[in-house]
């Protein structure tokens, strides 16, 4: 009986099997050459800063074959006097370009809003940071690609490296 109530239990509230190993294609974790043609696409990068540990910056990146891009994300702007930090949100187009192994993106326009009270008052702060630097609301940034394959790829600059994924 007890072998009976047993099966009956385990067949209406089975255990979770061991899951099989999954078959990685070597394709999608092998080194690709860093061409023009292989970074075309849609990503999700991401940027950690190592001195906090945080994420401060999550952005969705779309490198069109024309040339053009399109980016919108979030990032963090930590405050030594406040317990959080303040939240921005930010949307951008504009053209890219590779040369050298290097991905040249040319910001135009390039959009900061904030998300919330406390980001609200440091807005023109951030502004001043990211903004400024700007030519005519145009911002270029360079990054080096330092390694790609199929599904991921990490650029930098010479102070720091995002994280990106397909």
């Amino acid at each position: 009986m007890r072998t009976y109530l047993l099966s009956l239990f385990v067949a209406q509230f089975p255990l979770p099997m061991a899951d099989k190993p999954s078959l990685v294609s070597m394709s999608d974790n092998a080194i690709i050459p860093i061409t023009r043609q292989a970074l075309v696409g849609w990503w999700k990068c991401w940027f950690t800063f190592p001195l906090i540990g945080d994420r401060i910056l999550n952005e969705h990146l779309r490198l069109d074959k024309d040339g053009s891009f399109s980016s919108q994300g979030t990032f963090e702007y930590f405050l030594s006097n406040h317990y959080k930090p303040a939240l921005f949100s930010f949307s951008a187009q504009g053209n890219w370009d590779f040369y050298q192994h290097q991905l040249r993106l040319e910001y135009a326009p390039f959009e900061i809003e904030p998300m919330g009270e406390l980001s609200e008052q440091y807005l023109n702060d951030i502004k001043k940071i990211y903004l400024s630097p700007s030519y005519k609301g145009t911002r270029r940034t360079v990054f080096d690609v330092e390694l790609l394959r199929e599904n991921s790829m990490t650029i930098g600059d010479e102070y720091d490296s995002w994280q990106c994924v397909r």
